[in-house]
């Protein structure tokens, strides 16, 4: 399920952090790897500078090339309202009436308001309160008709074709927010877990978070959050640049984007 899911996620990105955190007492340039005491530190080392870092760069790119190949009418499904038939290139069932609903009870509340009023006095007062409680009711509808929808009759034909697009909603969902969205997560993680475990992680991850962090594609480029994560990954792997002040990070992977 979603939730085992999201909280393996989370035991995943915990160990990641604990891995580094047990990395970070090995030094190579002064501590000796033969020493019994450092073996469990090397070997901590080892693990998160060589074998997570190379899984992460070959994840990313993995997942990259998953999501510059969804299509614009994919990524409208996504974005589209569950539960009713999407119609490519068209309306979804229902959205006029309910459009034509809002506007007319739109109409009949704001001039009700306007009737009760006496002259001008607080008027501006009275419009930010009627916006308010406007903004408040159509949040509302939005939930109820939420609901509603899942239970609308359909036709045989539009219930099989709400199941399909719900399947292929799920798998958009997957590739966006799932392996693409947690492996910038566990980069991430990666690199903060120490600062000298990230140096050393850079060859490695460099390039392929660098191509995210740069890709034009419409399911990062339309997503405020994922483009947000795809440059905070890049400004996360930048702060482990010796050279680089960590507080520069952020400008950096701006003005690289």
């Amino acid at each position: 399920s979603d939730v085992i899911s999201v909280a393996v996620h989370q035991a995943a990105l915990s160990f990641v952090t604990s891995m580094g955190g047990i990395a970070s007492n090995f030094d190579p340039a002064y501590d000796d790897p033969e020493d019994e005491e450092m073996k469990k530190y090397v070997f901590a080392r080892t693990f998160c500078t060589t074998e997570l870092s190379s899984r992460f760069d070959k994840n990313l790119r993995s997942a990259l090339s998953k999501v510059e190949a969804l299509t614009e009418s994919e990524l409208d499904l996504y974005r589209s309202k569950p539960g009713v038939p999407y119609r490519p290139n068209g309306k979804e069932d229902g959205e006029d009436a309910q459009a034509s609903g809002k506007v007319q009870n739109a109409e009949k509340k704001r001039s009700g308001g306007k009737s009760r009023r006496k002259g001008n006095f607080g008027s501006s007062f009275e419009d930010e309160e009627w916006e308010r409680q406007m903004k408040k009711e159509l949040q509302a509808k939005k939930k109820q008709e939420k609901a509603k929808s899942i239970n609308v009759a359909l036709s045989p034909e539009d219930k099989k074709l709400v199941e399909e697009q719900a399947k292929e909603r799920q798998r958009t969902e997957g590739i966006l927010n799932g392996s693409f969205s947690r492996t910038l997560s566990a980069v991430q993680c990666l690199c903060l877990s120490d600062i000298e475990v990230g140096n050393t992680c850079i060859p490695a991850l460099y390039q392929s978070v660098i191509v995210t962090a740069v890709s034009k594609c419409k399911a990062i480029s339309g997503s405020a959050a994922l483009k947000s994560k795809s440059v905070n990954t890049l400004a996360t792997l930048a702060s482990c640049v010796y050279e680089i002040d960590e507080v520069h990070a952020p400008t950096l992977a701006r003005a690289i984007t």
